[in-house]
């Protein structure tokens, strides 16, 4: 009788082991060290949340979790469309008179950047080169509709190399529209932006025609006088990269309206003194759809020395010194 009771307990103590052992670790399956973070191994992480939503796709470790989470595959489905025209007479009564387009899709970035130093019209940045991820999705030709039309085309990579050509496509204040005839990003139309007012600097800015010299212990002031309160002024000022290819740089974008802006002397310290490229952008933009992607469609146009087109396009050298 002793023998068959201790029997009995033996295999209760089993079968109440194993179940213990399939609820802790799920009969086998590799679960994560500590919560919320990715499969370090050949696992699945059952229900652990691995930082963001896959939509039932693999994180990257032998198996997929389902529906779990997965930062490391997320869809990037976001597009950006920019026509920059110059057109103006400069100092020597010459007219620069050409256009660029640009078209990206999905994590087209250049750069890696980190925030130096914020404020709420600028900001200081530090960003290092990226290469985007090969092959980019592409949403075909791309027509571009403005004063004139041009036409944009993906290549082999489905990467769209800037296209250049010696016509206006935009105009102060005129439409602007765009066409993708559609391919991995589908067909989409985004139309009748209104295109910027080229504005003139009132104060003191670099040009082509010669660098200015600034202090990086006193603030710059910038004023210009708006032609549309919409518009927005974008004005960057660019350090060399140092030894370990990291770019300081001054990002400033203010509604036109307002009509000044300073760049503080804590913001110029951050950027190493000697020359820095000082460049100023008019520009207006919008943004459509095409099924899952955003894209932006963004016009520019130059920012001027002076009120009237008879001043050079603001870009430039400044000299900063202490």
């Amino acid at each position: 009788m002793v023998a068959e009771e201790e029997d009995w307990m033996s295999s209760w103590f089993l079968r109440v082991l194993l179940v213990a052992c399939c609820a802790g670790t799920g009969c086998g399956k590799a679960v994560d060290p500590t919560p919320a973070t990715p499969d370090g191994g050949s696992g699945d992480d059952g229900s652990d949340d691995d930082g963001g939503g896959d939509g039932g796709a693999d994180d990257g470790a032998d198996d997929d979790d389902g529906a779990d989470v997965d930062a490391a595959v997320a869809s990037d489905t976001r597009g950006r469309i920019e026509v920059f025209t110059r057109n103006y007479t400069d100092i020597n009564g010459d007219n620069p008179l050409d256009s660029t387009v640009t078209a990206q899709f999905g994590s087209y970035e250049t750069e890696d950047c980190v925030e130096e130093l914020a404020g709420s019209d600028c900001q200081v940045v530090r960003c290092t080169d990226r290469e985007p991820p090969s092959p980019a999705p592409q949403a075909g030709n791309i027509t571009i509709e403005g004063v004139q039309q041009a036409v944009i085309m993906p290549g082999d990579d489905g990467f769209y190399a800037p296209l250049k050509v010696d016509q206006t496509l935009l105009s102060d204040g005129g439409n602007l529209s765009v066409f993708g005839v559609g391919g991995e990003v589908p067909e989409f139309s985004i139309l009748d932006l209104t295109v910027p007012y080229s504005l003139g600097f009132g104060g003191d800015v670099p040009t082509s025609a010669g660098p200015i010299e600034l202090s990086a212990s006193a603030d710059y002031n910038l004023f210009w006088n708006g032609i549309s309160a919409t518009d927005t002024m974008i004005i960057k000022m660019t350090g060399p990269a140092d030894g370990d290819g990291v770019t300081t740089r001054i990002e400033c974008s203010v509604t036109a309206g307002v009509g000044a802006v300073t760049i503080t002397a804590d913001a110029l310290g951050l950027l190493p003194q000697g020359e820095v490229q000082f460049e100023s952008l008019t520009r207006t933009s919008t943004r459509g759809s095409a099924d899952d992607y955003d894209i932006e469609l963004i016009a520019t146009v130059v920012s001027r020395l002076g009120d009237d087109a008879a001043g050079d396009w603001a870009a430039g050298t400044v000299l900063l010194g202490p």
